[in-house]
Protein backbone atom coordinates (compact mmCIF):
# COMPACT_ATOMS: atom_id res chain seq x y z
CA UNK A 1 0.00 0.00 0.00
CA UNK A 2 1.54 3.08 -1.19
CA UNK A 3 0.56 6.56 0.68
CA UNK A 4 -0.05 8.35 -2.32
CA UNK A 5 1.75 8.84 -5.91
CA UNK A 6 4.76 10.91 -4.68
CA UNK A 7 5.54 8.05 -1.92
CA UNK A 8 4.71 5.64 -4.95
CA UNK A 9 7.03 7.45 -7.69
CA UNK A 10 10.38 7.83 -4.43
CA UNK A 11 10.14 4.10 -3.81
CA UNK A 12 10.05 3.22 -7.44
CA UNK A 13 12.50 5.51 -8.37
CA UNK A 14 14.90 3.60 -5.94
CA UNK A 15 14.81 0.87 -8.45
CA UNK A 16 15.42 3.08 -11.25
CA UNK A 17 19.15 4.76 -9.94
CA UNK A 18 21.16 2.26 -12.57
CA UNK A 19 19.87 4.94 -15.16
CA UNK A 20 20.98 8.22 -13.59
CA UNK A 21 22.93 10.11 -15.37
CA UNK A 22 22.75 7.71 -18.37
CA UNK A 23 21.12 10.26 -20.88
CA UNK A 24 17.68 8.70 -19.52
CA UNK A 25 13.79 10.39 -20.56
CA UNK A 26 11.16 9.71 -18.13
CA UNK A 27 7.82 9.96 -20.08
CA UNK A 28 4.55 10.15 -17.99
CA UNK A 29 1.00 9.05 -18.77
CA UNK A 30 -1.08 11.88 -17.50
CA UNK A 31 -3.02 12.80 -15.33
CA UNK A 32 -1.75 10.39 -12.38
CA UNK A 33 1.63 9.41 -14.54
CA UNK A 34 2.69 12.75 -14.37
CA UNK A 35 2.91 12.55 -10.31
CA UNK A 36 4.81 9.32 -10.31
CA UNK A 37 6.98 10.55 -13.39
CA UNK A 38 8.26 13.69 -11.73
CA UNK A 39 9.56 12.06 -8.53
CA UNK A 40 11.24 9.50 -11.01
CA UNK A 41 12.86 11.96 -13.20
CA UNK A 42 14.19 14.26 -10.07
CA UNK A 43 15.95 11.04 -8.37
CA UNK A 44 17.52 10.47 -11.63
CA UNK A 45 18.16 14.26 -12.66
CA UNK A 46 16.46 13.16 -15.98
CA UNK A 47 14.14 14.86 -18.37
CA UNK A 48 10.32 14.98 -17.73
CA UNK A 49 7.66 15.03 -20.64
CA UNK A 50 4.29 13.59 -21.39
CA UNK A 51 2.90 10.81 -23.53
CA UNK A 52 -0.26 10.65 -24.72
CA UNK A 53 -2.38 7.29 -24.85
CA UNK A 54 -5.89 6.80 -24.74
CA UNK A 55 -8.19 3.40 -23.91
CA UNK A 56 -10.48 2.48 -26.47
CA UNK A 57 -13.45 0.76 -24.76
CA UNK A 58 -15.55 -1.69 -25.78
CA UNK A 59 -19.27 -1.06 -26.94
CA UNK A 60 -21.38 -0.65 -24.03
CA UNK A 61 -18.45 -1.88 -21.43
CA UNK A 62 -16.05 1.41 -20.67
CA UNK A 63 -13.89 -0.37 -18.50
CA UNK A 64 -13.10 -3.24 -20.66
CA UNK A 65 -9.95 -2.28 -23.27
CA UNK A 66 -10.14 -3.57 -26.66
CA UNK A 67 -7.11 -1.21 -27.47
CA UNK A 68 -5.57 1.81 -27.63
CA UNK A 69 -4.52 5.40 -29.65
CA UNK A 70 -1.38 7.09 -29.20
CA UNK A 71 -0.66 10.65 -29.56
CA UNK A 72 1.15 10.29 -33.82
CA UNK A 73 -2.22 7.89 -34.68
CA UNK A 74 -0.12 4.57 -33.33
CA UNK A 75 -3.25 1.52 -32.45
CA UNK A 76 -2.90 -1.22 -30.87
CA UNK A 77 -5.91 -3.52 -30.76
CA UNK A 78 -6.62 -6.41 -29.14
CA UNK A 79 -7.71 -8.53 -31.78
CA UNK A 80 -8.44 -11.46 -29.67
CA UNK A 81 -11.12 -9.40 -28.30
CA UNK A 82 -12.62 -7.95 -31.02
CA UNK A 83 -13.33 -11.08 -32.59
CA UNK A 84 -14.76 -12.49 -29.93
CA UNK A 85 -17.41 -9.89 -29.46
CA UNK A 86 -17.99 -9.16 -32.92
CA UNK A 87 -16.66 -5.75 -32.70
CA UNK A 88 -16.96 -3.99 -36.47
CA UNK A 89 -14.26 -1.50 -38.13
CA UNK A 90 -16.66 0.97 -38.63
CA UNK A 91 -16.84 1.38 -34.66
CA UNK A 92 -13.26 1.26 -33.64
CA UNK A 93 -12.66 3.80 -36.53
CA UNK A 94 -15.59 5.94 -34.44
CA UNK A 95 -13.53 5.39 -31.25
CA UNK A 96 -10.55 5.95 -32.45
CA UNK A 97 -11.47 10.05 -34.09
CA UNK A 98 -13.00 10.13 -30.72
CA UNK A 99 -9.73 9.27 -28.55
CA UNK A 100 -7.90 11.24 -30.57
CA UNK A 101 -10.09 14.49 -30.33
CA UNK A 102 -9.34 14.04 -26.68
CA UNK A 103 -5.44 13.39 -26.59
CA UNK A 104 -5.39 16.73 -28.86
CA UNK A 105 -7.61 18.67 -26.24
CA UNK A 106 -4.71 17.64 -23.51
CA UNK A 107 -1.98 18.75 -25.76
CA UNK A 108 -3.30 21.83 -25.74
CA UNK A 109 -3.93 21.91 -22.05
CA UNK A 110 -0.65 20.81 -21.31
CA UNK A 111 2.52 22.41 -22.08
CA UNK A 112 5.12 19.38 -23.67
CA UNK A 113 8.47 20.10 -24.66
CA UNK A 114 8.89 17.49 -27.17
CA UNK A 115 12.39 15.12 -26.84
CA UNK A 116 14.46 13.75 -29.20
CA UNK A 117 14.20 9.79 -28.23
CA UNK A 118 16.89 8.58 -30.68
CA UNK A 119 19.88 7.01 -28.94
CA UNK A 120 17.99 7.75 -25.57
CA UNK A 121 16.68 5.31 -22.27
CA UNK A 122 13.10 6.03 -22.47
CA UNK A 123 11.18 5.38 -19.19
CA UNK A 124 6.91 5.24 -19.72
CA UNK A 125 5.64 5.46 -16.33
CA UNK A 126 2.35 5.82 -15.22
CA UNK A 127 0.45 5.36 -11.29
CA UNK A 128 0.02 1.89 -12.01
CA UNK A 129 -1.44 -0.54 -14.77
CA UNK A 130 -4.56 -2.24 -15.67
CA UNK A 131 -5.58 -3.31 -18.59
CA UNK A 132 -2.26 -2.52 -20.20
CA UNK A 133 -3.26 -1.11 -23.64
CA UNK A 134 -2.02 2.59 -22.91
CA UNK A 135 0.92 1.04 -21.89
CA UNK A 136 1.27 -0.82 -24.88
CA UNK A 137 0.23 1.43 -27.49
CA UNK A 138 2.86 3.95 -25.94
CA UNK A 139 5.44 1.60 -26.29
CA UNK A 140 5.00 0.80 -29.82
CA UNK A 141 4.94 4.80 -30.52
CA UNK A 142 8.30 5.03 -28.53
CA UNK A 143 9.70 2.30 -30.64
CA UNK A 144 9.26 4.29 -33.88
CA UNK A 145 11.45 6.82 -32.29
CA UNK A 146 14.36 4.35 -32.14
CA UNK A 147 15.33 4.85 -28.27
CA UNK A 148 18.54 2.90 -27.10
CA UNK A 149 16.42 1.11 -24.85
CA UNK A 150 12.55 1.12 -23.80
CA UNK A 151 11.86 0.38 -19.98
CA UNK A 152 8.47 0.16 -18.40
CA UNK A 153 8.35 1.49 -15.06
CA UNK A 154 4.29 1.13 -12.56
CA UNK A 155 4.69 1.06 -8.69
CA UNK A 156 1.97 -1.59 -9.23
CA UNK A 157 1.28 -4.09 -12.27
CA UNK A 158 -1.14 -7.31 -12.26
CA UNK A 159 1.14 -10.07 -12.04
CA UNK A 160 -0.30 -11.68 -14.93
CA UNK A 161 0.42 -8.97 -17.54
CA UNK A 162 3.98 -9.16 -16.87
CA UNK A 163 4.82 -11.51 -19.53
CA UNK A 164 2.68 -9.62 -21.57
CA UNK A 165 3.79 -6.32 -21.78
CA UNK A 166 7.74 -7.81 -21.98
CA UNK A 167 7.29 -8.15 -26.13
CA UNK A 168 6.67 -4.15 -26.34
CA UNK A 169 9.73 -3.17 -23.61
CA UNK A 170 13.19 -4.29 -22.72
CA UNK A 171 12.87 -4.02 -19.17
CA UNK A 172 9.85 -4.15 -16.72
CA UNK A 173 10.36 -2.02 -13.80
CA UNK A 174 7.72 -2.77 -11.09
CA UNK A 175 7.16 -2.79 -7.22
CA UNK A 176 4.24 -4.89 -6.76
CA UNK A 177 2.47 -7.75 -8.81
CA UNK A 178 -0.75 -9.32 -7.12
CA UNK A 179 -2.22 -12.14 -8.03
CA UNK A 180 -5.48 -10.45 -7.01
CA UNK A 181 -6.29 -7.39 -8.86
CA UNK A 182 -9.33 -5.26 -8.94
CA UNK A 183 -8.28 -1.74 -9.22
CA UNK A 184 -4.78 0.58 -9.44
CA UNK A 185 -6.12 2.97 -6.48
CA UNK A 186 -7.01 0.09 -4.29
CA UNK A 187 -3.11 -0.12 -3.27
CA UNK A 188 -3.61 3.76 -2.81
CA UNK A 189 -4.04 5.40 0.71
CA UNK A 190 -4.89 8.16 -0.97
CA UNK A 191 -5.80 8.10 -5.06
CA UNK A 192 -7.66 11.32 -5.67
CA UNK A 193 -8.01 12.23 -8.96
CA UNK A 194 -5.13 14.65 -10.20
CA UNK A 195 -6.60 17.93 -11.12
CA UNK A 196 -5.03 19.86 -14.78
CA UNK A 197 -3.28 22.44 -12.66
CA UNK A 198 -1.65 19.99 -10.88
CA UNK A 199 -0.06 18.74 -13.48
CA UNK A 200 0.65 22.12 -15.03
CA UNK A 201 2.22 22.58 -11.26
CA UNK A 202 4.62 19.73 -11.73
CA UNK A 203 5.71 20.33 -15.71
CA UNK A 204 6.57 23.80 -14.74
CA UNK A 205 8.75 22.68 -11.70
CA UNK A 206 10.56 20.17 -14.04
CA UNK A 207 11.26 22.55 -16.28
Amino acid sequence: MFKDRSDAGKKLALKLLKYKGKNTVILSIPRGGVIVGYEIAKELNAKLSLIFSRKISAPLQPELAIGAIAEDGTLWLNEKIIKTLNISEEYIKMAMKEEMKKIEKMKKKYYRKDLNLSGKIVIITDDGVATGATIKAAAVFVKKQKPKKIILAFPVIPKDMISDLKVFSDEIIYLEAPLIFHAVGEFYENFEQVEDRKVLEILNKSI
